[in-house]
């Protein structure tokens, strides 16, 4: 929540469900793969209660941000699924839903579909009620690559650039704090591999506009966002190892334009509620 999501509260209110996760064993990061149909259930009702507890005690009508990443957006997208894509009373409230690295699936060479029946993949900055999706790749995208392919007949990942909704390529501004990730911690040890500079700054946050390039694309059957250096910014490095890209970094390698896009969908939804 700190590493990722904090600088949301720049404009939003933030709520964080503190839900029972799977292990990193669990999800196969070991190469063992624990998790079963139970466990994964128990993690989507966590969410699920939290997200009823929020709109009984702290909505009070105002508009709602889905912010997620990995595991967290394979729960949103069963929440998103269940709790809100059938549901306009509940699809109107939606801003949007920022789901990252989470393999969110939409029809084939459409922006609906898949996962969701009614809720599109955004595609214009004032659009909203719409999601956000990406998982990002600075290599050629394995064909074992743990995201940005789908096994589902008639379905593709969707990808959606923050930068570039409309399509196309765009300079974007990665955010990091300067606090390492998780200090002590196995997940806090792989992100620091991933080799994004971490200067000795006296600033929360080091901010590095137009370091770094983004375009989603299509490369052998896989939709990602792919990655290049600017302006002789390092190159990441994709940890634990190919099939995972630049995953570790999905949340922060674009976490200005995120932060930007929300600004102006929230001002969107805004007018348009103001207006009724």
């Amino acid at each position: 929540m700190l590493y990722q999501a904090a600088r949301y509260t720049q404009h939003c209110r933030l709520f964080a469900p503190v839900y029972r996760q799977i292990t990193l064993q669990g999800i196969g990061v070991s190469g063992a793969g624990g998790a079963t149909p139970a466990m994964r259930r128990t993690a989507y009702t966590d969410v699920r209660d939290a997200w009823r507890d929020y709109l009984g005690r702290y909505n009070h009508g105002r508009g709602v941000v889905l912010i997620g990443h990995s595991q967290g957006t394979f729960v949103l997208r069963e929440l998103v699924r269940r709790e809100i894509d059938a549901k306009p009373k509940m699809r109107n409230l939606l801003i949007s839903g920022v789901l990252l690295g989470g393999n969110v699936l939409v029809k084939q060479d459409q922006a609906v579909g898949g996962d969701f029946k009614y809720v599109r993949g955004c595609r214009s900055p004032r659009q909203f009620g719409c999601i956000v999706a990406y998982s990002s790749f600075d290599q050629p995208v394995p064909t074992t690559a743990n995201f940005g392919r789908t096994r589902r007949p008639g379905n593709e990942v969707l990808c959606t650039d923050p930068a570039a909704l409309g399509g196309g390529s765009a300079p974007i501004t990665s955010i990091y704090p300067a606090a390492p990730f998780a200090p002590g911690t196995t997940i806090g040890a792989a992100t620091n591999l991933v080799g994004i500079p971490r200067p000795d700054v006296s600033t929360t946050w080091i901010e590095a506009p137009d370091a770094y390039q983004s375009e989603c694309a299509n490369t052998d059957g896989a939709d990602v966002l792919q990655i290049s250096p600017r302006n002789g910014a390092p190159v990441p490095n994709p940890v634990p190892d190919a099939n995972w890209g630049l995953h570790l970094t999905d949340a922060n390698i674009a976490l200005g334009d995120l932060v930007g896009l929300v600004v102006k969908q929230a001002r969107a939804y805004e007018a348009k509620h103001t207006a009724k």
